[in-house]
């Protein structure tokens, strides 16, 4: 099974990243997003061709500053939960 997921924009209001912390978030972002679905199986993909012009995502605890990588998890935690919610 083939699941691809496009994400055009990720806002970060408070995270300043260099070029090289983009680079680490977005591989974090995508590791994560394939563990996560992954783990969950098939069944959490949902079947066909869905789409969802946008999903919003919890907001990620800002009590600690996190590192790009660390940031890049979170946020595909949080993409993760809120596609569900969306039901995509």
């Amino acid at each position: 099974m083939t699941l691809e997921i496009q994400i055009d924009r990720v806002l970060l209001d408070g995270y300043p990243l260099t070029a090289a912390e983009r680079d680490l978030f977005s591989r974090a972002l995508e590791g994560e997003l394939t563990r996560l679905f992954a783990e969950a199986g098939p069944a959490s993909a949902g079947a066909g061709n869905l789409t969802a012009a946008a999903v919003v995502a919890p907001p990620i605890p800002s009590q600690v500053r996190l590192d790009a990588s660390s940031l890049g998890a979170e946020v595909a935690r949080s993409v993760f939960h809120g596609i569900g919610r969306a039901g995509v």
